[in-house]
């Protein structure tokens, strides 16, 4: 971070809870750091209310967790197939902050899901 952004990041936070900050130890910052991260999830809506299968799939499960998002979903394939849909599949979902503030969905895919 250069000082232009650290000026307009400290700017923002009101003089109070700066100077309380301030006299923090390193265990205390670390502890209200973890804690600001939780107020943080607890404020943004769960990567869940985003979920939107797409034309021909199927969400089997959808489970929150701390850092992700389970999702077991069937997918269908190439026209002609006679075996769709495909699956289930599971994948871990998050989402991810662009430097331009935007957000989207990632999806990791784990493979199969016996049944």
């Amino acid at each position: 971070m250069d000082d232009d952004d650290e000026t307009a990041t400290t700017a923002t936070v009101p003089e109070e809870l700066r100077t309380s900050v301030d006299e923090l130890d390193e265990r205390a910052v670390r502890t209200l750091v973890e804690y600001c991260r939780r107020r943080l999830d607890e404020l943004h809506d769960p990567v869940s209310t985003h979920l939107e299968p797409q034309p021909g799939e199927e969400f089997v499960e959808v489970t929150e967790r701390e850092a992700y998002t389970e999702v077991v979903k069937r997918e269908p394939c190439a026209e002609g197939c006679s075996d769709c849909p495909h699956g289930p599949f599971l994948y871990h979902v998050t989402e991810e902050r662009h430097p331009d503030g935007t957000t989207h969905l990632h999806w990791a895919s784990l493979g199969p899901v016996e049944q």
